[in-house]
């Protein structure tokens, strides 16, 4: 089984182990919130310009906070 880092914990290695998978987890800098973007929306920005860069990055954090926001008030 391949997973990232996020599932780098003893008791869910412990659970793969036990149903006869060996994990193979890619080590590295993992942050769960930053993930939920790049699914979200994927992993490239495609822009020359730094400035339309920062741009499409802010209007992301934006569009995704909100998403958030409509969940809670809609449960």
């Amino acid at each position: 089984m391949f997973a990232n880092g996020a599932f780098d914990a003893k008791p869910f290695l412990n659970t793969i182990v036990s149903k006869g998978y060996l994990p193979i987890v890619k080590k590295g800098i993992t942050n769960p919130r930053i993930e939920a973007l790049t699914i979200e929306f994927g992993d490239r920005i495609k822009t020359k310009r730094e400035e339309s860069f920062k741009t499409r990055v802010i209007l992301r954090l934006i569009v995704y906070c909100l998403k958030i926001i409509i969940r809670w008030i809609y449960e």
